[in-house]
């Protein structure tokens, strides 16, 4: 017999996410891949970069092993990123505070078995990735949510201040944030961090900072992100060089322990021991290898920059309301109707497939991804006008 656990989830259904998913592949298999405009899953459409390609192409003809490793991953590898992020963030990574991991949720997961004990609180921010919530029950944790300010899609201090308890061991954040497309400012860091100093001494204990930034390298407005670790010393970053180098489907990236936290040793030790317990032995030997050697490609952001004006000048025009994305790849939209869901079955009629803002635990809105193909965002645009005369937005 399955677990109870497992079993409540097929119990449920399809996620949101996995029904858009379904969705499209049923309306793809009715009217043809270039009739639907799925604008539902973060899957990078960008191209591959020159660069990656000749380190892949490279390694095809000269790696000399892809056996087992440190659960760490490979040293060089680890001194190529630790030196980027120093020079990059000004923080003195050391390569003793990286861990190679299968992409951000590797590196997520490995760091909540190594921080949790069973029914200690993990705080989330929505709108969130749904994930985060499996995640830490993964580990015995118990999510919590706190609110957003909705008007800037930053943090609620006054929500997140009620949240955090003797129990709190974390608090995860995301920023550029999937699905709103914000940044947080540096303001927000600086109050979160002293927040999150303050309750720590309160409590006599740390709470750790999780900092999930996939998207990291995606942002548009110019805006200079925080460096968390600047602002407080406990934190953990999680990375993936899925989104930055195109790279979803390669799972690789990392876990940077901050070399000012006050167990950072320890902590990055723990890391790896939970590497072989997540079961994930070791990072992917050959994009590990990718990895150290496009450690400071930047990507070019064009592709998704054009995809971003297209569709969220279309939405405007339309009357539709939008937060702007500041970074990450989608566009979070508020419901027209009054229920998401009515608003996510008028879009699949026009063919357009939407995640909506219940599965980020932000109901009332849509996520709408534009890193897809340019064929689909412009199809898109067309499908975008009959919806908002569905929605009464236009005559």
């Amino acid at each position: 017999m399955i677990s109870s656990r497992i079993s409540e989830m097929l119990g449920r259904g399809a996620s949101p996410i996995r029904a858009a998913f379904n969705e499209a592949e049923r309306q793809r298999a009715v009217y043809g891949a270039g009739a639907v405009f799925d604008l539902s899953i973060g899957n990078p459409g960008a191209p591959l970069d020159e660069r990656v390609k000749r380190a892949m192409e490279e390694l095809s003809r000269d790696m000399p092993d892809h056996g087992y490793m440190c659960e760490a991953g490979y040293e060089w590898v680890r001194e190529k990123i630790s030196a980027s992020l120093e020079k990059r963030f000004g923080v003195p990574y050391r390569t003793k505070d990286i861990v190679m991991t299968a992409g951000a949720a590797g590196a997520l997961n490995s760091t909540l078995a190594a921080l949790l004990d069973a029914g200690d609180e993990v705080v989330v921010i929505r709108p969130f990735y749904p994930p985060y919530t499996a995640f830490i029950k993964n580990w015995g944790g118990v999510p919590v949510a706190a609110d957003s300010d909705l008007s800037n899609f930053q943090p609620d201090f006054a929500s997140l201040e009620k949240k955090l308890t003797e129990r709190t061991k974390a608090v995860i954040i995301n920023s550029p944030n999937n699905p709103s497309g914000a940044i947080y400012t540096h303001e927000t860091a600086a109050r979160l961090g002293n927040m999150l100093a303050d309750f720590s001494k309160k409590f006599g204990h740390e709470i750790y900072l999780i900092s999930d930034e996939p998207y990291r390298e995606l942002v548009y407005t110019g805006a200079e992100l925080p460096v968390w670790a600047k602002y407080y010393g406990d934190s953990v970053m999680v990375y993936s060089f899925s989104k930055s180098l195109s790279l979803a489907g390669d799972r690789i990236g990392y876990a940077a322990v901050s070399p000012y936290a006050r167990e950072a040793e320890k902590l990055t030790a723990a890391i790896r021991i939970a590497q072989g317990i997540c079961g994930y032995v070791n990072a992917p030997a050959f994009f590990q290898a990718v990895a150290g050697m496009c450690a400071d490609v930047e990507p070019d952001l064009s592709y998704y920059r054009e995809n971003r004006s297209l569709l969220y000048s279309k939405l405007k025009e339309l009357g539709f309301e939008a937060h702007e994305p500041e970074g990450a790849f989608y566009i979070f939209v508020k419901s027209p109707l009054p229920d998401e869901r009515d608003f996510i079955e008028a879009a699949a009629k026009r063919r357009l497939i939407f995640i909506g803002g219940g599965a980020f635990a932000c109901p009332g809105y849509a996520r709408l991804s534009f890193c897809a193909g340019r064929g689909v965002i412009e199809g898109a645009l067309g499908a975008l006008e009959a919806l908002a005369r569905d929605c009464g937005l236009r005559e």
